[in-house]
């Protein structure tokens, strides 16, 4: 019987819909039907992480973002405890290649490796600061200090 219920809400995927429009390739997004709104939303899950449900043409529907490193094939969900599947179409996107001069930008030498992992640390060390940006960034984005002074004037 959970088979054939399965079957039944199997993706009765929407090519359009007002929150976003499916695409059923890696990096994709699919819209899969999983039943009437007779009752509380499904819980859907994609592998451990659970999956947005929303109420869209009376139905509840899940959105899943197709991660960009799938396989074409099948995308496997659980819909409350049932396996659906999702089909994954091939797709080539399209590609710009850069041509980098300096090649120790993409590929630093020694001792711009241990440059950068000595300001790792200091950029690491600035959240415990308690502001999330390290004091250099701080100082060069400082306002101006009449910014921080209240107006002398009465309010209007």
């Amino acid at each position: 019987m959970r088979q054939l219920t399965a079957t039944l809400l199997l993706l009765l995927v929407a090519g359009n819909t007002a929150a976003t429009e499916a695409a059923l390739r890696p990096g994709g997004i699919a819209i899969v039907d999983v039943g009437p709104l007779d009752g509380p939303a499904p819980d859907v899950q994609f592998g451990d992480k659970r999956v947005l449900v929303m109420r869209e043409q009376g139905r509840w529907q899940a959105v899943v973002g197709i991660p960009l490193d799938t396989a074409p094939g099948q995308l496997e969900l659980t819909v409350g405890g049932d396996r659906v599947t999702v089909p994954v179409e091939d797709h080539a996107y399209a590609e710009q290649r850069l041509t980098v001069k300096n090649k120790s930008h993409v590929t630093p030498d020694q001792a711009q490796l241990e440059r950068i992992g000595r300001e790792r640390r200091v950029d690491r060390a600035a959240p415990a600061s308690g502001c999330g940006v390290s004091s250099t960034t701080r100082r060069a984005h400082r306002p101006p200090a009449w910014i921080l002074r209240p107006a002398a004037a009465p309010p209007s």
